[in-house]
């Protein structure tokens, strides 16, 4: 059981989160005497139930509770967020694990329906049903997406609030990685973002995964410390003993779905390849001789 003890005014958890009615309270009972605390420590404070634990700030003194959900990158207001209750904002790294977004919006979907969150079994119909809804959001940049890089900031906040939640089952939304670098770039410089592809990730040594990330961290990389299985490693998912939550590819996606997201996303990735190399975000293992011959093989496969 995990106390929240700050939230949002609006009352929001995150969605591997739930409620606790008085009737599911599984903490220690109350003394004789002080029932009525329980009660007004429900209502004083949000008892949640996480599927992830929170740190205990009793147990980590100093320790700062932060959500690691992606999608803060596609919510409007995280960035002011940020910058305005940081004590320095100018100290804060941003490391951004981004993957092939056509793949990352079928994996988001199966997951999802795996969990039972996501009703629509049917790829298509989800995909169908949030393509209409950017179309009647603002069919104008739907249709003439390098608006997005070329409007003033004002129209673009207005069309990111209006059309973007930040909120989880957005598999196309979250996928247009520019949407979410424009917004956080207005009020933090581009040294101060790390982006990772994932397919990059799985084909490089992890000592020099953790080179990239120590360099750009500031952090110190102990060579003493890695041992053979590190050094030799790579990054695999279950290599360590463990699954992630969810991992899908997208050999189960029609080749109408397929069509469809590389419609849509391409004006985008090409947007974010023109915003990354302008103003210079730092893209770890770019020239790695691994990832490079990943990429290669990658064209081939395509043009094949």
């Amino acid at each position: 059981i995990n106390r929240v003890e700050m939230i949002p005014e609006d009352r929001r958890i995150h969605p591997a989160c739930r409620f606790l009615h008085l009737t599911h309270w599984l903490g220690p009972p109350m003394p004789k005497g002080q029932e009525h605390l329980r009660k007004r420590v429900v209502k004083d404070d949000l008892i949640v139930e996480c599927a992830v634990p929170w740190v205990n700030k009793r147990t980590h003194p100093g320790a700062v509770n932060m959500d690691f959900t992606p999608n803060h990158l596609f919510d409007p207001i995280t960035p002011t967020r940020l910058f305005d209750n940081m004590p320095d904002p100018s100290r804060l790294k941003f490391v951004v694990t981004l993957r092939d977004p056509l793949k990352r919006a079928y994996s988001e979907w199966s997951m999802f329906v795996k969990w039972g969150w996501e009703r629509v079994k049917d790829f298509g119909q989800a995909l169908d049903r949030e393509v209409k809804g950017l179309r009647r959001c603002n069919g104008t940049i739907f249709d003439e997406p390098s608006m997005v890089l070329t409007m003033p900031h004002n129209e673009f906040s207005a069309y990111h609030k209006k059309c973007f939640t930040g909120q989880a089952m957005e598999y196309v939304r979250n996928g247009m990685y520019i949407i979410g670098f424009r917004n956080f770039m207005r009020l933090f410089p581009a040294n101060q973002f790390l982006i990772i592809y994932s397919e990059d990730m799985k084909v490089v040594p992890a000592k020099d995964l953790l080179k990239a990330f120590a360099d750009f961290t500031g952090l110190t990389l102990a060579d003493g410390v890695l041992d053979d299985r590190v050094v030799s490693a790579r990054c695999r998912a279950g290599s360590g003993g463990r699954r992630p939550n969810h991992q899908s590819f997208s050999k189960g996606m029609t080749q109408r779905e397929a069509a469809l997201l590389s419609s849509i996303f391409e004006p985008f990735e090409q947007m974010f390849e023109v915003w990354v190399r302008h103003y210079g975000v730092q893209v770890a293992l770019r020239d790695h001789p691994a990832v490079l011959r990943r990429r290669r093989l990658s064209v081939v496969q395509t043009d094949e």
